[in-house]
């Protein structure tokens, strides 16, 4: 019999007490009990709660070092958040660059225990947050506004005016995400948000491990100020004039629900109610005989539409097709040996190369399209074990296009390095077992 292993305080690391810690701290939750404020989790879209806790904190982190940080946000709450910015406003904003960063980070350090996102790196913070050190150089923030909608009758919004009253929606959040920066990828970084009502922070968080190139900041900061959305940069010294609103508040939320249309109801497609109800492990498609020798890829090519069209129905399917041919079970050949199936799979292939994130790793159509794309040959070990000869080029040449596809779209839909990891050490391992071993 094992011993279960101790789960340990996730701040101190300690075998202490464990209590509840707020993801959105209580002060904000108790400004405002109505329904329509209910907060919502990737983890668990179909239900909207009130309160959002982790249960990996002990006393003494949770009542006293990160109390001290939620009290100064409650205080930066009273002095500027509380109060909407509307067009063409400016806000002088006073902060302690520290205190702001150590919120921010332990605000995004238990959003992220909840969605496993970005782990490596916030926890690698977590202990410096409950201490009296500094953080370290190389921590950026920027800071932009969002301004309450004046709703029109056409749908449609745009930013109010101080002086108008009515049709008016307010950005009245508390939300904790992941944004990413137009045209820089980069895995030395972890990139946050955090929205509280009109203010929209967004925190670039470099790993402690290694060392970072000055060339590769300088990239990073050029290609955020480029991208003309993020705001002023806020510097150390605590002082910072921020820039008038760039984006209504109906605006910001309508990018929220797109990307997450099922929890909001706004597909109802049986196939995404089943999707979303049931959360099936494994999600089945054959492709016919018949389309393979017709050549006809658009049934294919509109569900390779929906399940990339939002990070939510990506997340629905990742890692749960199972891809494969049917109609060929009376044929004594390989799949890989069919003229026409390896046409056709090629042709998918210049069409979709995202099959890692959405392929199920223990079915076999990872292996199948290697073999088509590569031109497999079956070879035989000890006239028993069978295995797939393919040519090294071909095969090395797709094998990194589907990686570099891997980081795109992971990079696009802001999925976090963790999930990019797991899903790479997977096809790896099916790498290795397509290699002859002594």
């Amino acid at each position: 019999m094992t011993n279960k292993k101790k789960k340990l305080c996730a701040y101190c690391a300690q075998d202490k007490k464990l209590t509840k810690e707020h993801v959105i701290p209580s002060w904000f939750i108790n400004l405002d009990r109505s329904p329509s404020d209910l907060g919502f989790s990737e983890r668990a879209p179909n239900k909207f709660v009130n309160e959002i806790v982790v249960k990996d904190v002990c006393e003494e982190c949770n009542n006293q070092h990160l109390s001290k940080l939620d009290d100064y946000g409650k205080m930066l709450h009273e002095k500027f958040f509380n109060n909407y910015v509307f067009e063409n406003e400016e806000v002088k904003f006073e902060y302690d660059f520290q205190t702001l960063a150590k919120w921010l980070i332990k605000c995004s350090y238990n959003s992220a225990r909840i969605n496993s996102a970005d782990l490596e790196t916030l926890h690698d913070y977590a202990r410096l947050i409950i201490s009296d050190q500094n953080l370290p150089d190389g921590i950026i923030i920027f800071c932009s506004l969002i301004a309450p909608s004046k709703l029109h009758s056409s749908g449609t919004s745009s930013m109010a005016g101080r002086n108008e009253t009515e049709d008016l929606y307010a950005p009245s959040w508390f939300r904790i995400g992941a944004f990413r920066v137009p045209d820089f990828d980069s895995i030395d970084y972890s990139f946050r948000t955090i929205i509280i009502k009109s203010f929209a922070f967004h925190m670039v968080l470099p790993k402690l491990k290694g060392k970072k190139s000055s060339v590769q900041k300088r990239t990073l900061l050029s290609k955020i100020n480029d991208a003309g959305t993020f705001g002023v940069q806020l510097k150390p010294q605590g002082k910072t004039e921020l820039a008038p609103p760039i984006i209504d508040a109906a605006s910001t939320f309508r990018n929220h629900v797109f990307n997450n249309p099922l929890a909001y109801e706004l597909d109802d497609q049986p196939f995404s109610k089943y999707l979303f109800e049931d959360k099936p492990e494994r999600i089945s498609y054959l492709i016919p005989r018949d389309d393979i020798e017709n050549g006809r890829t658009e049934e294919l090519e509109n569900f390779f539409l929906y399940i990339t069209s939002s990070r939510q129905i990506a997340l629905l399917c990742k890692q749960k097709i199972d891809f494969s041919v049917d109609g060929y079970n009376n044929d004594p050949r390989e799949l890989y040996q069919i003229e026409e199936v390896v046409r056709y799979i090629g042709k998918l292939n210049k069409i979709f190369p995202y099959w890692l994130f959405f392929q199920n790793p223990e079915g076999h159509w990872l292996k199948t399209i290697l073999a088509c794309l590569s031109q497999g040959k079956t070879t035989k070990q000890d006239g028993t074990k069978h295995f797939i000869e393919m040519e090294t080029s071909l095969l090395g040449r797709h094998i990194n296009r589907w990686f570099l596809a891997l980081n795109e779209f992971c990079h696009k839909h802001a999925f976090g390095e963790t999930m990019n990891r797991k899903i790479s050490a997977d096809f790896s391992d099916l790498i290795k077992s397509l290699v002859p071993t002594d």
